[in-house]
């Protein structure tokens, strides 16, 4: 959802126009993440679900796009980068230790470095993602980062269990498939 998104709304808010090959690139992305959510297959019950997907696809969407006008406008991706941290994540994680405090305390030890490992993998990857949209058709960069869901999906027929079946084999075949096409258009 988010790609095609910020491919229309890209458009609109910051005058980013893709070629016929870019779109294409984006939208076979697009094609395969769905296809591996199996959009087609969505059982009545599970519509609900599909709507809240749908809605932190639009997040998504706009919360690149803010970052990706943001980076532009601050001139200084890394001074940006630095800044959006410092001034979002910094006051969010010092309210929840404060609200979780005591829950917290006894987690501390055990969990710590990994916790901080996580934490810096995250920052980095975030960081990468934004700077990369400093000089980036911002729905270039949305394409490409969603291709994490494939990873994921890899990671949960390896170390899940997870079926890996013929579905899967496909979307990420198309993933792949859009992955080469934006490094041919990029």
């Amino acid at each position: 959802m988010a790609p095609p998104l910020v491919a229309l709304l890209g458009g609109l808010v910051a005058g980013e126009r893709l070629g016929p090959a870019e779109l294409l690139a984006v939208g076979v992305v697009s094609l395969g993440i769905l296809t591996l959510v199996g959009l087609g297959r969505v059982a009545a019950a599970q519509r609900r679900s599909l709507l809240y997907a749908l809605g932190c696809g639009v997040a998504i969407a706009l919360y690149t796009l803010s970052d990706g006008r943001g980076v532009r406008a601050a001139g200084e991706p890394w001074g940006y980068i630095v800044w959006l941290f410092a001034l979002d994540g910094l006051p969010f994680g010092l309210v929840v230790l404060w609200l979780q405090r005591r829950r917290l305390a006894g987690l501390a030890t055990p969990g710590l470095l990994p916790a901080l490992v996580g934490g810096l993998l995250s920052f980095t990857a975030y960081a990468l993602v934004v700077w990369a949209m400093a000089t980036t058709a911002m729905a270039l960069v949305s394409a490409l980062r969603e291709t994490s869901v494939v990873l994921a999906a890899w990671i949960g027929a390896r170390h899940l269990n997870e079926p890996f079946g013929r579905r899967r084999v496909v979307a990420a075949s198309l993933v792949a498939a859009g992955v080469v096409l934006l490094k041919l258009v990029a």
